[in-house]
């Protein structure tokens, strides 16, 4: 689907998400994952709720990359970019790639307090940006994301739900592993949910055949 095609059906789960976006504009954020079959509709259902969202929060959004040449948390960059631009700040230098792999470190206990140390200045940074202005980021093709990325989302799932930040992520069924444990520890929490999207039914077909 694109969003010039007409769109039909997907009632509660556009509720669920304009919901989701109210709740965090009030302080309630979290982390959403549509998940479903390539094709199925999970950006369309996104950009779909974000073109009815009538608030005042920063949007970015993010694509992974299935390229062996993308740096770690590039999606994140991306979504962060965005949102820079719109409020005025370089969230982006949060994020520091060659950190995450740490290079010139030898010692594997230092590599993990470096990388720890990344991941929880981003998340700060994030948390900062939202208190200033709500901030929504859409994270595409999850089952693509490189370890930092999903590491970075965990951790902002674990924050996000006491702050005024929504991330929404989309991926494929049947991910990898590390994605598919990545993706259920990020929805454990109250300030999460997980959107599994299904076929549409008989009459949603039926509706886009007359639209």
């Amino acid at each position: 689907m694109d969003a010039t095609q007409p769109f039909v059906g997907r009632r509660a789960e556009v509720e669920l998400l304009l919901g989701r976006l109210a709740a965090a504009e009030g302080g309630r954020g979290g982390v959403v994952l549509v998940s479903g079959p390539a094709g199925i509709g999970k950006t369309r259902l996104v950009e779909e709720v974000l073109g009815r969202y009538g608030g005042s929060a920063a949007v970015g959004r993010g694509v992974c990359s299935d390229d062996r040449g993308a740096p770690p948390l590039w999606p994140w960059a991306r979504a962060l970019r965005a949102v820079g631009r719109a409020t005025g700040t370089d969230l982006a230098a949060a994020l520091q790639p060659a950190a995450v792999t740490a290079p010139g470190l030898a010692d594997p206990a230092a590599v993990a307090a470096e990388r720890f140390g990344l991941l929880t200045a981003a998340t700060d940074a994030l948390l900062q940006a939202a208190a200033d202005r709500p901030v929504v980021l859409v994270l595409e093709d999850l089952h693509w994301a490189d370890a930092a990325s999903l590491e970075l989302l965990g951790r902002v799932a674990t924050e996000a739900g006491t702050a005024p930040l929504l991330v929404l992520g989309t991926l494929r069924d049947a991910p990898p592993d590390e994605v598919a444990a990545a993706a259920a520890g990020a929805t454990r929490g109250a300030a999460t949910a997980a959107v599994a999207l299904a076929p549409l039914t008989r009459a949603d077909v039926g509706a886009y055949l007359r639209a």
